[in-house]
C-alpha cells in the first residue's frame, strides 16, 4: 500500500509540472502554430510598399522603426478586427524620420495577434525603437500591405527621439541661414545610439555644411533697430565647428548720420 501511495504522489507531481509547463509555455506555442515554418525573404517597408501585391502569401523580414503601438484603426474587410490583432505602425529602416516627408510617411498596417509573445513585447516598445520582425503579407487593402507580425527582435542601434528632435531642427535653422546653429544641433543629432546607415547620413550632411560655412558668410538674422548700428565680433563656436559670428548692437552718438 505504501509503494501504491508513493507512486500516485510521483504520477501527481509529474502531471502538474506538465501542466505548469504547458501553462508558461502557451502564449509561445501559439505563436508558432500560426503557420509551417517558411524562411522569410529579407525585404524593407519600402520595398513591400512599393509592389505590395508581389508579396502577397509570402514570409517576409525587415527592421521597422516604431511610430506607435495599441492606436485605434478602422479594419474595413479584412481579418484584422481590433478583438484579436493589436496595430503596430512604423516606418522602414532607411527612412530619415526626421525630415518631414519621412515622418508622415509610415507603414500604417502591421498587426501581431494579442495574447502571444510577440505582442506582449511590442506592447513594450518605444517610439523609434528599431525593432527585427519577421511576419507574412496576408492582403492588399487600400494600396498598402497588411502583414501579420510572428516574431519580433528589439535591435539597440535607433534613431532615438532626440536625434530625431536636434536633427530636424538643424534643417529648419539651416535653411533660415543659422548656420553655426544647424550644425551645432547636427552634432547633437549624431551624439545618439545611431545604426550605422543613419549616422552616415548626418556626418555626409555636416561635412557639406561645414565647407558652406566657411565658404559663404552667415546672413545676419539680427534686423537692426533705428538709431543703431550692427558691429560683429568673432566668438568662439560650439566645438569642432568654425567660429561664428555674435552680434552686439550699440547705439549711435547724437551726432552721427542716420539711415
Amino acid at each position: 500500500m505504501a509503494g501504491d501511495s508513493a507512486d500516485a504522489g510521483i504520477t501527481m507531481t509529474a502531471l502538474l509540472r506538465t501542466a505548469l509547463a504547458l501553462v508558461l509555455l502557451a502564449p509561445g506555442l501559439r505563436a508558432q502554430a500560426v503557420g509551417p515554418f517558411e524562411a522569410p525573404l529579407e525585404s524593407t517597408l519600402t520595398e513591400l510598399r512599393s509592389e505590395p501585391s508581389r508579396s502577397i502569401g509570402q514570409t517576409v523580414a525587415f527592421v521597422v522603426q516604431i511610430a506607435s503601438v495599441g492606436e485605434p484603426w478602422t479594419p474595413y474587410p479584412t481579418r484584422f478586427g481590433p478583438r484579436d490583432w493589436t496595430r503596430v505602425e512604423g516606418w522602414s529602416d532607411e527612412q530619415h524620420v526626421w525630415e518631414r516627408e519621412s515622418y508622415f510617411d509610415s507603414t500604417p498596417y502591421l498587426f501581431v495577434a494579442k495574447h502571444t509573445v510577440p505582442e506582449w513585447q511590442l506592447s513594450r516598445a518605444r517610439a523609434h525603437e528599431r525593432w527585427w520582425v519577421t511576419g507574412r503579407v496576408v492582403q492588399v487593402f487600400a494600396g498598402e500591405p497588411w502583414i501579420e507580425i510572428r516574431t519580433a527582435e528589439r535591435l539597440h542601434e535607433h534613431v532615438a527621439e532626440g536625434s530625431v528632435l536636434h536633427a530636424s531642427r538643424a534643417e529648419a535653422l539651416w535653411k533660415r541661414g543659422q548656420r553655426a546653429l544647424a550644425l551645432a544641433e547636427i552634432e547633437r543629432a549624431m551624439a545618439g545610439p545611431l545604426p550605422g546607415h543613419a549616422l552616415a547620413v548626418l556626418e555626409a550632411k555636416w561635412r557639406r555644411w561645414s565647407v558652406r560655412y566657411r565658404s559663404e558668410p552667415e546672413p545676419s538674422s539680427i534686423q537692426p533697430i533705428p538709431g543703431t548700428q550692427t558691429v560683429y565680433h568673432m566668438s568662439l563656436g560650439p566645438q569642432n565647428l568654425p567660429p561664428r559670428r555674435r552680434n552686439t548692437v550699440v547705439p549711435l552718438p547724437a551726432s552721427a548720420p542716420r539711415d
